[in-house]
């Protein structure tokens, strides 16, 4: 009796190609594919030996999803392996108890805000409102046409003259109206001042001081120095009342190609104007992408790390931008 053997010729497994991805909750998806070889067979290992059911979160075929990798591709002839180093994908594991919650989950490291220590950089900073009653400017309106602005419920100085002299007379009245007037000095003695009660004339240094500033006090106003008969200089000087920023808000987020959005609002202000800086200087064209006025953000390249800070008058937030 004759035996028979049969004898199926295959195609070896010639090379390996190994794919990863990170995944939205911190999973990571490697994929293999082979270049020939016939009915090819994979296996994975992970630092040389098996994965265990702790490790791996999914199989399927030729993909592979790990929640923490080597592999190896073969058929009945020939087998060839290919490994790669597997990241946490910028993700950790928080294992902690806050407020009596036992904590247990990934999360992505560059957002978190659970178990951190107080003074973790929180990725929104807030500027608490203040008092503007210590809020102060000074103008200089010793020329004609002089835009000065005060602060609501603040202070402003105004540079009338570099000092009283006893021959001049000096007026200082509402354009609208010249009956209207402010302030009235002759022979360096104030004869008549409107709002006594919260300003004051220095005949030295020429400065008018107006406290507790209102919305009525913004107006054009005009100032005269006369020698009693004849005017010999008469300037407009326009005055603007505007609400100080009271506080800023700072928000930041990662974009997907790596990029950072930092946003700034403001609370209160009258016409508020936005100026960035990075690490106490200002933003270069290789640390910034874009600018958008209408939302007031800025757009950072994935390399810039430091504090970025977002100015709005004379009140500021900062954040910590870290790649």
């Amino acid at each position: 009796m004759k035996s028979h053997q049969s004898v199926f010729p295959s195609a070896p497994v010639s090379s390996v190609w190994l794919a990863s991805e990170c995944l939205s909750q911190g999973e990571k998806r490697v994929s293999c594919s082979s270049a020939g070889g016939d009915s090819p067979q994979y296996s994975w290992t992970l630092d040389g030996r098996s994965l265990t059911d702790t490790e791996l979160l999914s199989h399927h075929s030729e993909t592979t999803r790990l929640r923490s990798s080597g592999l190896l591709v073969r058929n009945n002839v020939s087998q060839v392996s290919k490994g790669e180093e597997i990241s946490n994908c910028g993700f950790i594991f928080i294992n902690c108890s806050s407020n009596g919650t036992q904590i247990s989950q990934w999360v992505f490291a560059a957002n978190n805000t659970l178990c951190v220590e107080p003074t973790t950089t929180s990725p929104t900073t807030i500027i608490p409102e203040s008092s503007t009653a210590g809020l102060e400017t000074y103008c200089d309106s010793r020329q004609d046409g002089a835009q000065c602005f005060g602060p609501l419920g603040g202070t402003v100085v105004l540079q009338l003259i570099d000092r009283a002299l006893q021959t001049e007379r000096y007026k200082l009245y509402k354009s609208s109206n010249e009956t209207t007037v402010i302030l009235f000095m002759m022979n360096n003695e104030i004869l008549y001042n409107a709002i006594q009660s919260r300003s004051s004339f220095n005949p030295s240094d020429g400065k008018f001081r107006v406290n507790n500033l209102s919305r009525n006090d913004s107006a054009e106003y005009k100032f005269e120095i006369s020698d009693g008969i004849n005017i010999k200089e008469k300037r407009a000087l326009q005055l603007t009342i505007q609400a100080p920023v009271s506080s800023v808000r700072l928000a930041s987020e990662c974009l997907s190609q790596g990029e950072k959005r930092v946003s700034c609002s403001s609370g209160g202000g009258d016409s508020p104007q936005y100026s960035w800086t990075l690490d106490g200087r200002s933003l270069t064209d290789t640390e910034l992408l874009s600018v958008n006025t209408k939302t007031n953000s800025i757009t950072l390249r994935q390399h810039v790390s430091g504090a970025v800070a977002c100015s709005v008058g004379i009140t500021s937030a900062a954040s910590v931008v870290r790649r």
